[in-house]
């Protein structure tokens, strides 16, 4: 355990870590940026290929989200456990399953109708989270009806036109990566020695 003094400066000790880290986190945000603005110009130029890529990738988070759903579900008090946490973990296990071991040209739109199935369940799962938190008497919980009602439409897009709502679903990760990468730059060129 450390002990400090009463002339100690916690101000000036942050300051020095942080002018100390500045340069090194400036330069890996610079390729952290360049890369992601890459990545979506390569989404746009090539949007097939691309979507393969974001397919396998997907396979994989996917599974391991299922799996660390179904252990979260069975550590959870019983009286607290949705049945929707169940059923998702389930989907994603097979989802990912399903996804890693397939030929990529059934993938692509086998992926987008599973991913509007499971987005419906979430949805569903979100609003009956959001009215269980209301019978608690918490407040703040309208983020949750949002989501579960955002999820709940997006669903259906990806139910009704599931190839269409996968080659929309990559333009716009294009566009969130291009604007993500160049406000990352903007930031990393603008950050700055701290002097408290």
């Amino acid at each position: 355990m450390m002990q400090f003094g009463p002339d100690f400066d916690f101000a000036k000790e942050v300051s020095e870590k942080w002018n100390k880290k500045r340069k090194s986190l400036r330069i890996l945000s610079i390729v952290l940026a360049a890369l992601m603005v890459l990545l979506g110009i390569l989404f746009i130029a090539f949007p097939q290929q691309s979507l393969v890529v974001i397919e396998r990738i997907a396979s994989v988070v996917i599974l391991i989200l299922g799996v660390y759903l179904l252990v979260d579900y069975f550590q959870t008090e019983v009286f607290l456990r949705r049945p929707g946490v169940l059923i998702d973990s389930i989907l994603n296990i097979l989802m990912g399953l399903l996804l890693l071991f397939s030929p990529a040209t059934i993938t692509i739109a086998a992926f987008a109708f599973l991913f509007g199935i499971q987005m419906l369940i979430y949805g569903i799962s979100q609003l009956v989270m959001a009215q269980q938190i209301g019978c608690f008497a918490v407040s703040g919980y309208g983020w949750m009806i949002a989501s579960g009602i955002f999820n709940i439409l997006a669903a259906f897009a990806f139910l009704v036109a599931p190839l269409v709502s996968a080659i929309v679903m990559n333009y716009i990760l294009a566009v969130y990566l291009i604007v993500g990468g160049i406000t990352l730059l903007i930031e990393a060129i603008s950050v700055k020695n701290r002097d408290f």
